[in-house]
């Protein structure tokens, strides 16, 4: 048996190091909550949202609360990756509601 043996990251480990897990730490939860649950309001109510109009709402959450927000594009990005918020642009295709067969045939095809 080979003695050989790793410290990474404060942890012990024969063969190959652990990898670091990821630090999921926000300073403003509630508002992250409070913008994701606009955001999908807006999605069930058919309107599109853009990231202006993300930081608009975040801006004006934080305003509310009282506190320090720049809602920069990495805080926008970040709290949509964590909340799970995918702002896709909507083609021809997605805003059709009924296939007809020869539409169906056609993207087989």
């Amino acid at each position: 048996m080979n003695s050989l043996r790793y410290y990474s990251h404060g942890k012990f480990r024969d063969g190959i190091p652990e990898p670091r897990k990821p630090v999921n730490f926000t300073k403003f939860p509630a508002i992250e909550k409070e913008t994701a649950d606009w955001v999908l309001a807006q999605a069930d109510d058919g309107e599109l949202v853009h990231d202006c109009d993300l930081k608009e709402k975040a801006l004006e959450f934080a305003a509310r609360e009282k506190v320090e927000l720049k809602a920069s594009k990495g805080w926008i990005s970040r709290m949509k990756k964590k909340e799970g918020i995918s702002l896709r642009v909507v083609t021809h295709a997605s805003q059709k509601t009924e296939f007809s067969e020869a539409d169906l045939v056609s993207a087989i095809d």
